[in-house]
């Protein structure tokens, strides 16, 4: 019998990982299922759970299936000597256009460090560390795709052969969660085409060879102490729990310490990695530190409304259970908020802590534009989700829409980025609705001096005139175009300030317009079985609000919100910053009790 020249395991969730000579090569592996354009995510394996089999121990299985059975597969990982014989099979029952991206291997960089790469028997750049835009990996790439790769320094060398072209790229300071704060280089499948009936296969080959242990040499260093100027230390003091919980029972003075040594008596359960990542955005996490902690979580019916969840800390383990998946996530995300430091190592308050929405709408108001999905991404991971929103406005009229072509600026964002941008909410359970303003604020329609015959005023282009049939076909157009690339359950149409530049002082026009108007874009909404939205300040006079009241007066005010169709989603923004919340609810409950939804919303 001859020893295995490298070992390797396979984990729900985390994938392939192998190591060859005491050194990690391989720390992971994952794959998802998604519409073409990134429209919808349908699987990820990273947020599920696997069933993974060892049958001896040269071989393991793995099996997975999403909750609604559409998405299905095996894989299949057998050593062979030096080789690594690895088969997918990925199968997909829907009806709509399916995608995979797999990730066949997240290569640690430090191994190759010293060493060589080559995709398709080419020389490649090295392996060393560089810095790259923030968008995109055509600059992270290693040669171009190809079916063999191979690396190689003294830790160790690794050929990948396969039946499909793979890409390999640079994922060290790659804005995404599995990339945080590791030094990665990703190997993979970014577009396999997956259709219903016909499984896509993959044959991945790895040949890995162990180098040479180095002798050890001693060596004798003599440091000195240096302070550190502006050096950042944990500050041992309980974390402000924000928003405030349903039920707080924790006790911070008994406490369970985190050593970084997770143990899992019912498996690996889906979402534990988005917790470990959070808590790793906060704290530096020893790789094992002390006993094991047991930490389970999952769903269950607990009673609370959706989104909520309960948090159970012993001295000895932890449990997470939400109302449902988005419940469990928040619970996660609070439970990495719980953390603390106490006599220099990390802690969790034990105890109970019961939390569960106020309000089933939590939602924000972002614009979109080339930056958009980087930026969004990270504050969303980091900040707001964290906090419990659950909703997002995302204002993007300054998009490359086939419907209105020409007024492209250096703001404009691009269709597909704008998709895979709506993809990435809906992945994180948020909710994503688009504003593209349609009567006021028009500035976006006239760029480049386009479209000026849409004006309600040429010199002075801001407010369309929505009585042209010219006009209304153009909106119809547009928003049937983002209906088809974002699928929307609401549409927001802004409206709010159509009066501020370019027209006379006359609120009766403004008035006649806004009743011709609003039914039509009611209808639109209608057509696309969407709900409507709209800020609400052109349908409140002065007087009826604190702020933001620019409906004129008394009866003009009370024609435009006649107008509008009854159960529309009124957005009622203010500036104002005013303790007296009666006088903010007092313009609410005007809103309900004229039929419509009011959803109070500050300014910020």
């Amino acid at each position: 019998m001859f020893a295995a020249p490298f070992d390797f395991d396979v984990r729900s969730g985390s994938g392939l990982t192998v190591q060859a000579g005491g050194v990690p090569l391989v720390r992971g592996a994952w794959f998802q299922y998604y519409a073409p354009g990134w429209t919808a995510g349908y699987y990820s394996s990273g947020r599920e759970t696997q069933k993974v089999m060892r049958v001896d121990a040269d071989t393991v299985n793995l099996e997975f299936a999403s909750a609604d059975g559409r998405a299905r597969g095996t894989q299949t990982y057998h050593r062979d000597g030096d080789r690594l014989i690895v088969d997918y099979r990925f199968e997909w029952t829907g009806d709509e256009p399916a995608r995979v991206e797999l990730g066949v291997g997240q290569i640690w960089a430090p191994a190759f460090q010293a060493g060589a790469i080559l995709a398709g028997g080419a020389a490649t750049r090295p392996a060393t560390a560089q810095s790259y835009p923030p968008e995109g990996i055509e600059a992270r790439r290693y040669g171009t795709s190809a079916k063999q790769f191979g690396l190689s320094a003294p830790a160790a060398k690794i050929d990948v052969a396969t039946d499909r072209p793979l890409v390999l790229f640079d994922a060290r300071g790659y804005d995404q969660p599995w990339a945080e704060g590791r030094s990665l280089l990703w190997l993979g499948v970014q577009d396999l085409v997956v259709e219903k009936d016909k499984p896509a296969t993959l044959r991945v080959e790895w040949r890995i060879q162990p180098g040479q242990p180095l002798a050890a040499k001693p060596i004798s260093l003599k440091l000195a102490a240096q302070p550190v100027p502006n050096a950042l230390t944990p500050v041992p003091e309980r974390p402000v729990l924000i928003p405030k919980p349903s039920k707080d029972q924790l006790n911070w003075e008994k406490t369970l310490p985190l050593t970084g040594n997770w143990a899992f008596p019912v498996g690996r359960f889906r979402g534990f990695a988005e917790f470990e990542t959070a808590l790793k955005r906060r704290f530096r996490i020893p790789v094992t530190a002390g006993p094991p902690v047991d930490i389970d979580g999952g769903t269950a019916k607990l009673g609370l409304k959706p989104g909520g969840y309960r948090i159970i800390v012993t001295p000895t383990k932890i449990s997470v259970i939400g109302q449902e998946d988005e419940g469990l996530r928040y619970g996660l995300h609070r439970l990495a908020q719980l953390a603390f430091v106490k006599d220099g190592q990390l802690h969790l308050p034990t105890g109970l802590l019961l939390d569960q929405p106020v309000r089933e709408f939590r939602g924000v108001h972002l614009f979109v534009g080339p930056e958009a999905n980087a930026f969004q991404k990270r504050l969303w991971e980091r900040v707001l989700f964290p906090l419990g929103f659950n909703k997002v406005v995302l204002q993007c009229e300054r998009t490359d829409w086939e419907s209105t072509p020409g007024i492209r600026t250096a703001g404009t964002m691009n269709r597909k980025d704008l998709a895979r941008l709506f993809a990435m909410y809906r992945a994180m359970n948020v909710e994503p609705i688009p504003l593209i303003q349609s009567f006021g604020h028009m500035e976006w329609l006239f760029a480049n001096g386009k479209n000026l015959d849409f004006a309600l005023n040429p010199a002075v282009p801001y407010t369309i005139d929505p009585r042209k049939p010219e006009t209304q076909a153009l909106l119809k157009k547009l928003w049937a175009e983002a209906a088809a690339l974002l699928k929307p359950s609401r549409f927001h149409f802004g409206l709010d300030e159509v009066a501020m530049r370019g027209l006379p002082e006359n609120p009766s026009l403004v008035t006649q317009m806004w009743e011709t108007h609003l039914p039509f874009l009611g209808g639109i909404a209608r057509s696309h079985q969407a709900g409507m939205m709209l800020w609400g300040d052109q349908a409140l006079a002065p007087g009826e609000g604190p702020d933001a009241s620019l409906g004129d007066d008394r009866d003009n005010a009370a024609r435009r919100r006649k107008a509008i169709p009854k159960g529309a989603e009124i957005t009622d923004w203010h500036y104002k910053a005013d303790p007296r919340f009666s006088n903010f609810t007092r313009v609410l409950q005007l809103w309900k009790s004229e039929g419509f939804r009011p959803i109070a919303s500050t300014w910020y």
